[in-house]
């Protein structure tokens, strides 16, 4: 029997669909085979669409995030060592708030745990990452 790949659960009524998906990095397109329950096709159609146009684009952004922080926290140390907490926090933050906009999780998580649930941790990880940023960035002010 069959699990769907949306909330992977077992079913008889699980069907194949064919659907254009991207790898790991948001290139390179090609058409999947997709098992799914018939009530999750259009939400799985519309995630993977949302990966297919936003996938590359969200790993560019991580990585300027984390080069920005990297040279925000130089400019801070140098400035005052005590300021440099901040940087981390706002860089931790800024991170979490890209994660939880866009909640794409790996392969392997979503064959694991099914792309819904996938979504849900992604998005509960970037939220713990804005509040520990923020945390974070709030020490000197302690």
């Amino acid at each position: 029997m069959m699990r769907c790949l949306w909330c992977n659960r077992p079913g008889a009524d699980v069907r194949e669909i064919v659907v254009t998906t991207v790898n790991r990095f948001g290139a390179s397109p090609r058409q999947e085979t997709l098992a799914v329950h018939p009530e999750h096709e259009q939400a799985l159609r519309a995630f993977n669409e949302r990966v297919r146009r936003f996938g590359g684009l969200f790993l560019v952004l991580v990585g300027v995030c984390l080069g920005s922080a990297l040279l925000l926290e130089l400019v801070l140390l140098r400035m005052s060592p005590a300021y440099g907490t901040v940087g981390i926090g706002l860089a931790v933050a800024l991170l979490g708030g890209l994660i939880a906009a866009f909640p794409f999780a790996t392969p392997e998580t979503i064959t694991w745990l099914g792309g819904r649930t996938s979504m849900r941790l992604a998005r509960g990880a970037g939220a713990a990452l804005v509040t520990a940023g923020i945390l974070v960035a709030a020490i000197p002010a302690l």
